[in-house]
């Protein structure tokens, strides 16, 4: 009996870096959906209801911590694990809920 395939949410606005991550994650059998920022991320995540979210932080329209709260409101979302990106060097930026 064939296992299911997990499926992989990766919401990136950086287009090589998300490529990137696609391809190898697929490569190791995930199914990858992918969104350009974190409208699309939050709608994804909400129709699929991925087993793992990678979130980058700073993207346009709406951000990855504003995303990752919107999931959260949602019992669905709250069961979620999420892998937040960044390249902030901020504490108080990345230390917020």
């Amino acid at each position: 009996m064939p296992t299911e395939q997990k499926t992989i949410l990766l919401v990136e606005d950086d287009q090589v870096f998300l490529e990137i991550l696609r391809d190898e994650l697929s490569k190791a059998g995930f199914r990858i959906v992918t969104a350009h920022n974190g409208e699309e991320g939050l709608k994804a995540a909400m129709s699929q209801l991925p087993h793992l979210i990678v979130i980058d932080i700073l993207m346009p329209k709406m951000d990855g911590i504003t995303m990752l709260k919107k999931i959260r409101e949602s019992e669905q979302g709250k069961k979620i694990p999420l892998l937040i990106l960044t390249n902030l060097s901020d504490n108080e930026t990345i230390d917020k809920d």
